[in-house]
């Protein structure tokens, strides 16, 4: 008896002949996946166009290991320069971009450990464009997706309204279009699948993004894209009673353009002129020769006569999905039927394994660090052991390096049993914690200048400690909290001394009984690390 069988078919009974077989179109989905600054999408999108559930658990775990990797490189640049300013709790480091009425900024919240984007309106606070810009937030926080840039808050301080948000560290598809001209057409179909999740979940919500072009998307550093920018959105009763008109003539539909109220339909009309500007790149006015299948798809996307565009993102997102499996050369159907259960542990297989070659990509190595304590003298700075013999007068530098962010304390008690803080220090250019990676020499400079610390006692007992730690130590904080920088300059070298307000040494803690207190924290050597010098030791001296 003869059959007529596809080749799904057929592949679903070399499946079950050898249970073991691996999966040759997820491999390669996972294979593209890895490196996170090249991590292709477009690729493994339309190899699963078929297996939805096997990609969305690649994107939930590929979302883990952004967000580790978002919050490593927030340690490793917590600290910074001094700020440009504050603006309510945000430490406001550098302006990023200006627009029309809004300017954007890195800003660092310390409440939540993050760096955000802070977008601050140049309106008068209480203006109805203020009101407006605030109203951005309240829609653009309502959606919880994926593909939309997530916004942490909305408030006004210092006269200006302001909202902050995600930090999405990558470049806008105008930037991309301008330093690395037109994209390939299963990169562009690859952007209009994911921007119809995002209009989907602005659409459900019953939003309308009403201004959706290049400028406005984001691609982050591992291939996630972002749509941002909500000013020109609303429910479509807000966009179409606004007095003045939103939105960018080239990416608007005819009937728009004629006075048309606003639909959710037009965003998707927008979306199809912006894959036609993804194909053309910067100077064209039209998409070099694409693939058959996408082409269907932007004529309808973009048809003159509404009747004939797509109604529903999700229906413009299932054919944009089916015409990048054909760029990849994956025959999919609409209709093809689920695979066996079996498929979906071979599935998760996958996944853990994309996991733990992530994981090797993102996880913190062993916490490494070197230090050495230096006399510096006019001809240079030479290592200093624990039994040396200091000079009053001698200058003393510290080189740290850590393979971590890390707070750093300096401590010093002298015969008569004073405690010195001699790091941190208030007026210095250096602050806890520390970056990680590159050499610092402490303490530190003000104004250019830069400060060592100078011995005052001649031939007594000198000791530091030098305590690193991956977090603030409350009994050492309380400490730095109570001291004050003093200066002195002397031959164009300066000195710092730690001294109490009203400047007298701090008294009655010695570095035996400071020990005894962190001693818990002492017995991680994962989370903190000391080294003791002794300097001048007799044995003679007294308390």
């Amino acid at each position: 008896m003869a059959r007529a069988d596809s080749g799904d078919s057929r592949r679903e009974d070399r499946e079950r002949a050898d249970p073991g077989r691996t999966d040759p179109e997820l491999e390669r989905a996972i294979a593209h996946l890895l490196d996170a600054d090249a991590a292709d999408w477009s690729i493994a999108t339309g190899l699963l166009a078929s297996r939805p559930q096997q990609l969305e658990a690649l994107r939930v775990v590929a979302d883990v290991a952004a967000g580790c990797r978002r919050l490593q490189e927030a340690a490793a640049t917590s600290a910074q320069p001094a700020p440009l300013f504050h603006w309510g709790g945000l430490e406001v480091r550098e302006q990023v971009a200006s627009g029309a009425s809004a300017d954007v900024y890195r800003a660092y919240d310390r409440a939540l450990g993050i760096e955000v984007a802070l977008k601050l309106h140049r309106a008068a606070p209480h203006s109805p464009t203020a009101a407006r810009f605030l109203g951005e937030a309240h829609h653009l926080a309502r959606v919880r997706q994926r593909n939309v840039v997530g916004v942490y808050g909305a408030a006004l301080h210092d006269d200006r309204a302001g909202l902050w948000c995600e930090w999405i560290e990558g470049s806008s598809l105008t930037q991309m279009l301008r330093e690395h001209g037109a994209c390939a057409p299963a990169e562009a179909a690859y952007v209009g699948v994911e921007l119809c999740a995002a209009l989907e979940a602005l659409h459900a919500a019953g939003i309308l993004h009403g201004d959706l072009k290049p400028a406005n998307v984001l691609r982050e550093r591992g291939g996630r894209i972002v749509l941002v920018d909500l000013g020109a959105g609303g429910s479509p009763h807000e966009i179409n009673s606004a007095t003045a008109g939103y939105g960018t003539p080239a990416y608007l539909p005819p009937e728009v353009l004629a006075g048309a109220p606003r639909k959710p339909e037009h965003d998707l009309y927008a979306l199809g002129r912006l894959i036609e500007t993804l194909l053309a790149g910067p100077d064209a006015e039209a998409p070099a020769s694409v693939h058959p299948a996408l082409q269907r798809v932007l004529a309808r996307a973009t048809a003159a006569d509404p009747a004939l565009r797509y109604a529903q993102a999700a229906e413009l997102r299932r054919d944009l999905t089916l015409a990048l499996a054909k760029i990849h050369g994956v025959d999919v159907s609409p209709t093809q039927p689920a695979r066996r259960y079996w498929l979906i542990a071979l599935a998760a297989a996958g996944v853990i394994a994309f996991g733990l070659l992530a994981a090797r990509h993102w996880i913190a190595p062993p916490w490494s660090t070197d230090l050495q304590l230096l006399r510096r003298t006019d001809a240079g700075a030479t290592p200093l052991t624990s039994g040396a013999t200091l000079a009053q007068g001698d200058r003393l530098v510290l080189d740290l390096r850590s393979s971590r962010p890390v707070h750093v304390y300096v401590l010093n008690e002298d015969a008569g049993g004073d405690l010195h803080v001699l790091f941190p220090l208030r007026g210095l250019d250096l602050a806890n914690p520390l970056p990680a990676g590159g050499d610092v020499r402490l303490p530190g400079s003000n104004g250019g200048r830069e400060f060592s610390w100078e011995i005052t006692s001649s031939g007594q007992r000198e000791e530091f400690l030098v305590v690193l730690a991956s977090a603030p130590l409350a009994p050492i904080q309380r400490l730095v909290d109570s001291a004050a920088l003093a200066v002195d300059v002397e031959r164009g070298v300066g000195r710092v001394r730690a001294e109490a307000p009203g400047g007298v040494t701090l008294r009655g803690a010695h570095l035996n009984a400071l020990l005894e207190e962190l001693g818990p924290d002492l017995r991680n050597a994962d989370r903190t690390r000391i080294q003791a010098y002794r300097f001048n030791d007799s044995g003679s001296d007294s308390r």
